[in-house]
């Protein structure tokens, strides 16, 4: 089992504060594409800290997923958000739990106590009713007896690709993860925090590039997405879907995005790739009818 998904499991057992912390340096650091400077949040304008947390936050989503589909951590363990030429550094969900275990030589933290209330959700844009957040709030510790507070406002209900708002399975599993994560931060040390990202940014395969785009949940393809997709409208016209009509395409991705839970834009390759192949051997097991009647709802 993952540490993500070991953390999440721990915490679900269970029966901001604000902790403000000095500024740290910018630094140059020599990664594998050339000579960069690591940016942190608070020290960039208020709008692209706004737009860099709403990426990042997004990204953080898709790792929980990923974590609870296939048992697997993303790589990243820390996002460079880029807008104006620049690159804002955060550290991941999965960089914030393999730098507590890093900080605390391998000891997880000590989840004691977990609150979650159910609250209106504040989108004028989810017209979906009675829609609600979720409020989570988890106190966690360290062997020394320091500990913090982490809070989250998760929204239960996200928007899929055609518009249309769709009710989040995974949101009390990404809500948890995101609280632990703002309590484990509060109880790292600042320059261990910044000796973490450096480290990760000089290492390949550590840093997941994000930009504005990911922000509005609408980040462009990479041509192996393109070609997963192209697939699973392959796979719907083998079975009788006419795909090149939107209405029976926008379908055939609700029903996916509802199986695996959140939209298709934020999967990861490979939670997408799982998908697919899920898909596909479904298709394989059914008739025609049961198909269309289970993609389609019934309709003709």
């Amino acid at each position: 089992m993952c540490p993500l998904t070991e953390g999440i499991r721990r915490c679900r057992l269970l029966p901001r504060q604000i902790v403000r912390r000095p500024d740290m340096v910018d630094r140059k650091i020599q990664t594998p594409e050339g000579e960069k400077t690591l940016i942190l949040l608070h020290q960039v304008d208020e709008e692209t800290r706004e737009l860099a947390i709403k990426a990042m936050d997004k990204a953080d989503d898709a790792a929980v997923v990923q974590a609870l589909t296939l048992g697997k951590d993303t790589d990243a363990n820390v996002y460079a958000f880029s807008m104006g030429g620049k690159d804002v550094h955060g550290i991941s969900i999965t960089g914030m739990t393999n730098l507590w275990l890093e900080a605390r030589k391998g000891a997880f933290p000590r989840e004691s106590q977990l609150t979650i209330t159910e609250i209106p959700y504040a989108n004028p844009e989810c017209k979906a009713p009675n829609a609600t957040a979720l409020r989570i709030a988890l106190l966690v510790s360290t062997a020394e007896g320091e500990s913090a507070w982490g809070f989250i406002a998760q929204p239960t209900w996200y928007r899929r690709r055609d518009g249309s708002w769709s009710f989040d399975e995974h949101a009390e599993a990404k809500g948890i993860s995101k609280a632990r994560r703002n309590a484990m931060k509060a109880l790292i040390q600042p320059s261990l925090a910044e000796k973490f990202m450096k480290k990760c940014l000089a290492q390949k395969g550590k840093v997941k590039q994000l930009t504005k785009s990911d922000a509005q949940g609408a980040s462009a393809e990479t041509s192996m997405k393109a070609t997963v997709r192209a697939r699973i409208m392959s796979i719907s016209t083998r079975m009788g879907l006419d795909c090149g009509q939107d209405p029976i395409k926008n379908a055939v991705i609700a029903y996916i995005e509802k199986a695996v839970g959140m939209p298709m834009s934020e999967m990861p390759e490979a939670v997408l790739l799982k998908a697919k192949n899920e898909y596909e051997e479904w298709t394989k097991k059914v008739t025609r009818d049961e198909f269309r009647a289970a993609v389609l709802g019934g309709a003709a």
